[in-house]
């Protein structure tokens, strides 16, 4: 990377970083361009150079602020693992991207600002949800061509699937209930990927165990790989 090239991007970092305090301290609506660039130490001018507006700069905070861990971008691998093995870790490791607390903080904002700012909803769907309902659908339309899964809409299977974490962390972190705080996320998140498999796993799926996989494909894919790798995951289907 060249000077140049480098001088630029710690710019652009410095500018998310001080748009980001600006947003939580004073709204959306509240943070100016010209209070993020004078924070930042770089021109207004420069600033629009980077993001054409305060809407597109918001958007950036909140991007990176989803560190994309490697079991939620999908790789190729992902896609012959079966749900049984693959699901649970997937949704702790959802979970904890979501319930982080600098991204709670911006979901919060998000929503107080929403009825002034309705785009900042179409923000965190295209950040939080979106980035992830699209590989998740192709993974569980590929497992239902494989048979693991039963067949239906895969767009539905797998909003219903995420739906389920973000319900959680929206009455846990954000609206901050007593009753969802007194839960054990661990537990939570076992049991709502239970609930799903017994819904979704056919006989077939139900019968692969992890040593019918090749090791090697699971090696830093799976999230929280210990735990499916310690046992087989085996789903009593009701006849």
């Amino acid at each position: 990377m060249g000077r140049r090239e480098g001088d630029a991007e710690q710019r652009k970092a410095a500018i998310l970083d001080a748009a980001e305090a600006e947003f939580t301290t004073h709204g959306y609506s509240g943070a100016s361009i010209r209070a993020i660039a004078r924070r930042a130490g770089v021109s207004s001018a420069l600033l629009y150079w980077f993001f054409e507006n305060k809407a597109r700069l918001f958007a950036a905070v909140l991007t990176q602020r989803i560190a994309v861990p490697a079991g939620l971008a999908f790789p190729a691998e992902m896609l012959n693992i079966p749900p049984t093995i693959f699901l649970s870790g997937l949704a702790h490791l959802y979970t904890e991207t979501i319930g982080n607390p600098e991204q709670v903080k911006l979901i919060r904002l998000i929503l107080r600002e929403s009825e002034r700012e309705p785009d900042l909803i179409n923000t965190l769907s295209e950040t939080i949800v979106s980035r992830a309902l699209s590989p998740m659908r192709n993974y569980l339309n590929h497992q239902m061509e494989l048979g693991n899964l039963r067949r239906m809409n895969p767009d539905y299977a797998a909003q219903a699937f995420f739906g389920m974490f973000i319900a959680y962390i929206l009455r846990r972190n954000i609206l901050q209930e007593p009753l969802s705080q007194q839960m054990s996320t661990e537990q939570y998140v076992d049991a709502a990927v239970s609930i799903f498999l017994q819904g979704m796993v056919t006989e077939e799926g139900a019968n692969v165990s992890i040593e019918q996989l090749p090791l090697d494909a699971l090696a830093g894919i799976i999230p929280h790989e210990a735990k499916p790798l310690r046992q087989t995951h085996k789903i009593e289907l009701e006849p």
